[in-house]
């Protein structure tokens, strides 16, 4: 699981790149520490992609398998592609495939050297839907899959701010709003903000609340890397 320290630098690499590009090797780099080999940004409404091999927008599988998946359409068949937002949640591989096609495209995929997966399902702009996913050779553990869900949210939310969502009056941000957004991107938890504003942590997320709702963000993460990346904090 990333500790502080690392949330707090992979916030700090992720508001200095200017690219989707660079957001995805820092989100990349960020799930190699947690012995995560591969990863894939995918757009699956269909609005961005890499030509003629929708809907993925990044990745970096092996050529083989990437030739292979694109050749005979397997998207059709992934079950990441075809179930995890109706799943809504991050989701192993494994459990997507309940079809004897989904269960036989997860048999090709870790012939292909993609042996277990995590799926994380995000929501853009105009009902735009994204998904991060991350696969590694050999059987992921829980910190890893939890520092991966952190790592994908956290790529996805300044992506989505490359798109040129309305704009906000930074003015609108109080004093608290601004401690609680600066502690947590220098990795403190909602107890130790709390504690150190003096307040409850229903106190911290009603500060929350009210951040989302100000800065137009989806949730905390998104929160963060948008005040970052504006100068807020």
């Amino acid at each position: 699981m990333l500790n502080g320290g690392e949330i707090a630098k992979l916030y700090e690499d992720l508001s200095q790149s200017v690219s989707i590009d660079g957001i995805y090797n820092v989100a990349l780099n960020a799930t190699i520490g947690q012995n995560v080999e591969f990863a894939a940004y995918g757009c699956l409404s269909g609005e961005i992609s890499l030509p003629d091999m929708s809907p993925a927008v990044k990745l970096n599988y092996p050529d083989e398998w990437i030739e292979e998946y694109f050749a005979d359409e397997l998207f059709g068949v992934d079950p990441v592609v075809t179930r995890i937002m109706n799943v809504g949640k991050a989701t192993q591989w494994a459990r997507l495939a309940t079809t004897s096609s989904e269960k036989q495209f997860m048999e090709r995929s870790q012939s292909a050297g993609l042996h277990d997966g995590l799926a994380v399902p995000l929501l853009g702009p105009n009902g735009t839907q994204f998904v991060f996913s991350f696969s590694s050779g050999e059987t992921i553990s829980h910190d890893t899959l939890r520092s991966c869900n952190m790592v994908a949210h956290l790529a996805h939310a300044t992506m989505l701010d490359l798109l040129h969502l309305p704009e906000f009056d930074s003015d609108n941000l109080l004093d608290q709003h601004r401690y609680v957004l600066s502690g947590l991107a220098n990795g403190k938890t909602r107890d130790v903000v709390a504690d150190e504003m003096g307040i409850t942590t229903d106190g911290v997320a009603y500060h929350l609340k009210e951040i989302r709702r100000r800065l137009k963000t989806h949730n905390i993460v998104h929160s963060v890397a948008k005040a970052i990346r504006k100068n807020l904090v």
